[in-house]
């Protein structure tokens, strides 16, 4: 299911919450500084979508589009056509977008904090800080870098989180636990 006004223009992608932990101003103010992309923030609606709204017109930016209430097949599609996958969340409990972008073989940029270099290993890369200019060389070096070949290793790793293998694991860590020592 395509999303409405995206068609086949190239697009970075951000879906998330958009909370202040998410750091999606940190993309914002990037943004600024590449008005020929379109960055694309997919999360639920909530009040803060409209302080993100003015903070895109208090930068100028005609580059961001922000989508609330996307379905599972908008986000799926979303996934699929996006250029680049985008998560500079500072703080994360688990980080399933990242996970879900690499499964559609994109390439995704997160941070090097919390649990995100561990959710993203070596199929993803990782901003270490958050200038405009520095977050920008680093998107676009993951860009220019990525070929259709190259889109086999984030499926790979995606492939490795699935509920079948989440479940057993939980399944045995109990039966141990229930076990005692040994």
């Amino acid at each position: 299911m395509a999303v409405d006004g995206l068609g086949h223009q190239p697009f970075l992608l951000n879906i998330s919450r958009m909370t202040p932990s998410k750091n999606v101003e940190s993309l914002l103010r990037k943004m600024a500084l590449w008005p020929e992309r379109l960055l694309v923030l997919a999360g639920p609606a909530a009040g803060r979508n409209a302080e993100l709204q003015a903070h895109c017109a208090s930068l100028g930016l005609r580059n961001v589009r922000i989508l609330t209430m996307v379905n599972d097949a908008q986000k799926a599609w979303l996934d699929e056509h996006c250029q680049v996958f985008l998560f500079p969340s500072l703080t994360e409990g688990f980080g399933l977008p990242p996970i879900e972008a690499l499964y559609f073989g994109k390439p995704v940029l997160l941070t090097n904090r919390t649990c995100l270099p561990e959710v993203g290993g070596s199929a993803a890369h990782y901003w270490r800080k958050f200038n405009p200019a520095g977050m920008r060389r680093t998107t676009e070096a993951a860009i220019a870098g990525f070929g259709s070949q190259e889109a086999a290793r984030p499926k790979a790793w995606a492939a490795r989180y699935n509920w079948a293998h989440s479940t057993q694991a939980y399944i045995e860590t109990y039966l141990h636990m229930l076990a005692g020592p040994a």
